[in-house]
């Protein structure tokens, strides 16, 4: 062998090695690859994450209302989350007040029910009470005022009882109208039915009955 082939053997030698390191490398890394590809990963298939549990205090989001010493009603509105945006009172005179209430928190556990409203100045008013289906019955340490235009509505301290509304009011109302005017429809009054028979008999008597909404009389079966 000549000193060319001897020094291109030499540098063949290292080449060979750090391809043979990077082959085994490529070689260790499948299984990962192949783990990666399996579960989503760079935006292939794979099932989407589930969505995050709604807080438990989400039980309360929607309308709940309370009646108010002159007959009126207040309504308390709370997010989805749960947590009291605000509360509405209607007089029985039809003046609005309201109390927008911000920053306000809302805890339950299991039946129990704690919300605590911040007020003017720093204070802090709250309400404990009990979770019963669609009823919600607590006492508030502190009384609440709710502002309107000259009008100041107030919630006293104590007992305080909270109905949640369903939006179902008016639904009995839609099916009863529906079902009263259709009942009766196509029946005929007992003139159309004295108009149609015309054609069909000449009896005066049973022409008169069918008329008067009677039975008509009954016509010997020899009768034409």
């Amino acid at each position: 062998m000549n000193k060319t082939e001897s020094g291109a053997n030499t540098m063949r030698t290292p080449i060979l090695a750090v391809v043979l390191i990077m082959v085994a490398a490529v070689w260790a890394m499948l299984p990962m690859l192949a783990c990666n590809a399996g579960s989503g990963g760079g935006g292939g298939g794979g099932e989407p994450p589930d969505p995050p549990e709604p807080p438990a205090a989400a039980v309360l989001a929607g309308d709940w209302e309370t009646g108010l010493e002159d007959g009126g009603t207040a309504t308390w509105t709370f997010d989805d989350d749960g947590i009291l945006t605000q509360i509405m009172a209607v007089t029985a005179e039809g003046a609005v007040a309201t109390l927008t209430v911000d920053d306000a928190t809302s805890t339950v556990d299991g039946d129990n029910v704690t919300l605590q409203i911040p007020t003017e100045g720093g204070g802090e008013v709250t309400f404990t009470g009990t979770l019963d289906g669609q009823a919600l019955n607590g006492s508030l340490t502190a009384a609440l005022q709710l502002s309107g235009d000259d009008l100041v509505v107030t919630i006293p301290v104590g007992n305080l009882d909270l109905t949640q509304d369903t939006g179902g009011e008016g639904e009995g109302e839609g099916e009863g109208e529906g079902e009263g005017e259709g009942e009766g429809e196509g029946e005929p009054e007992p003139g159309e039915l004295a108009a149609d028979c015309v054609g069909c008999h000449t009896d005066e008597s049973m022409l008169k009955s069918v008329a008067r909404d009677e039975a008509p009389p009954t016509e010997d079966a020899g009768e034409g």
